[in-house]
């Protein structure tokens, strides 16, 4: 091509060097919007995590509320397939300690957000309700397992019966006739079917907090993975 003067000379040298020169950084920084928009709409689409989440629950937390669900498990599955009141208190001796020191292993994380936070706490504080519950059922039918034993109104067993039982609703009431300084109090038997109703209340209790506290967990982004085939098979059954 014949250049004509040098006007002509230097609209193609300028053309030329904007072919070269690649792009400006107002143009790469167009470019990497867009890129990281269409990496977004994609992650939410397919469910990929966009970017890593801060979990709400401490680590040292989690283990220890699988370890108390499992020995929570063991009682429940014991007590509904017949146990001794010697393997019973003993399981529930080892279920209250990791109850106990899961209560102070709690704490949530801040970084994991204000929302999260929320949830973390709203989430353990109706487990630790049922768990609590079931407690109470189970304290009473540890010491009067296998037993037949006469307890009165006024009495904590009485309450905590009434409690689980609608105020006492199908459980028969008597009136003590004799001997003379109990005549008129009103008892009922705490016997193998009363024990029967209160292991049903508490397995029923700790399902449910068993169901928060792992629905809860398994949501997070987990920096713990299960350890057990229990655990395993516990995250698989959400």
């Amino acid at each position: 091509m014949e250049i004509h003067n040098i006007e002509d000379a230097h609209s193609m040298n300028s053309f030329t060097s904007s072919r070269h020169r690649g792009f400006t950084l107002v143009e790469l920084l167009v470019v990497t919007v867009i890129i990281l928009i269409i990496m977004g709409l994609v992650a939410q689409l397919f469910g990929i995590p966009w970017k890593e989440e801060v979990d709400s629950v401490p680590e040292m937390f989690r283990d220890q509320a699988m370890e108390l669900l499992q020995k929570g498990a063991i009682i429940k599955a014991a007590t509904s397939q017949g146990v001794d009141d010697k393997t019973f208190g003993a399981n529930l001796i080892a279920f209250k300690a990791s109850y106990d020191l899961a209560k102070g292993l709690w704490h949530p994380n801040p970084n994991g957000g204000q929302t999260k936070v929320d949830r973390a706490i709203e989430a353990w504080d109706r487990a630790q309700k049922q768990f609590d519950r079931a407690i109470e059922a189970w304290d009473i039918v540890v010491h009067h397992l296998n037993k037949d034993q006469k307890v009165y109104e006024g009495t904590r067993e009485w309450r905590v019966i009434a409690s689980f039982t609608n105020n006492g609703q199908g459980v028969k009431i008597e009136t003590e006739m004799f001997p003379k300084e109990l005549e008129g109090m009103r008892y009922l038997w705490l016997n193998r079917e009363m024990t029967g109703r209160l292991l049903g209340v508490a397995s029923d209790h700790f399902k449910a907090g068993e169901k928060d506290l792992l629905r809860w967990l398994s949501g997070k982004a987990a920096t713990v993975q299960p350890k057990s085939d229990f655990q395993r098979q516990q995250f698989l059954n959400q």
